[in-house]
């Protein structure tokens, strides 16, 4: 079995109107096994590990089942919900705090995994993690540090994305005007990754410029499953099985 947990990066090819227009990597990956994806558009890492948490309690890991996370932007639940103090809680700067909002994340991911012996392999989504220190998490691995510049090597990756990031800025002038500067040095990298989207759109990896489209999907895959690895589809009949028992349960989709 795969199990893809993400945003919407992990559900597929995105239009122009935000509707999905082409396959991504759940239907790439199901070349290779029954795949359970839990991706949603508009998903924070907070309501990823809840989908996670749902799944395995009805969800029993085998030792040839395969995660993948595509991490989003940690801002993303803060910025949304206006929930500036939450996220400025204890720190004193503003990339302080943001990167102690991922670091709880990952850890939270990573003891469920060590609970149900599970392995699980990161990839760089919204939130690049190429600058980012895993060393302590036994059950993580940085499988792929950054999908933007995995297809294009002059990619400005960053824990940050341009939206979430401007959300806060708002906040940040009404409630903490001292940590204004240093927003703006944060908001220049969001804007430059920004700018990285729209190359990556010239260059017909992106049909919106702001996530991966199916080309973009499979060299991902590729890269994943290159041709001759050994298939996980010799456990095809027990997953179908598996994946009957999860009937019902929020956000689990089969690709095909």
């Amino acid at each position: 079995m795969i199990v893809i947990l993400g945003d919407s990066w992990g559900v597929g090819e995105w239009g122009k109107n935000n509707s999905i227009t082409g396959p991504g990597i759940g239907q790439y990956f199901n070349l290779y096994g029954k795949v359970i994806n839990l991706s949603e558009g508009g998903c924070s890492n907070t309501e990823q590990l809840i989908y996670f948490k749902n799944l395995l309690e009805k969800f029993t890991p085998e030792q040839h089942d395969v995660f993948y996370w595509i991490v989003t932007d940690p801002v993303r639940c803060f910025a949304r919900q206006n929930k500036i103090t939450d996220l400025l809680i204890d720190q004193s700067t503003l990339e302080t705090a943001i990167r102690s909002t991922l670091d709880r994340f990952l850890n939270n991911v990573n003891t469920i995994a060590q609970q149900h012996s599970i392995k699980i392999n990161l990839i760089g989504g919204v939130c690049d993690l190429d600058t980012v220190d895993i060393s302590k998490y036994s059950n993580l691995t940085i499988k792929v540090p950054s999908w933007g510049k995995l297809l294009d090597n002059t990619y400005a990756s960053s824990i940050y994305d341009a939206g979430h990031i401007m959300n806060l800025g708002l906040l940040i002038k009404s409630t903490r005007p001292d940590l204004l500067d240093e927003w703006h040095l944060i908001a220049d990298l969001a804007i430059k990754k920004a700018d990285s989207w729209k190359q990556l759109f010239n260059k017909k990896l992106s049909n919106d410029s702001s996530h991966p489209n199916r080309y973009g999907h499979s060299i991902l895959s590729d890269l994943l499953y290159p041709t001759g690895k050994p298939s996980v589809n010799n456990y095809a009949a027990t997953d179908a099985d598996r994946f009957e028992q999860l009937d019902g349960l929020h956000g689990v989709k089969v690709c095909s």
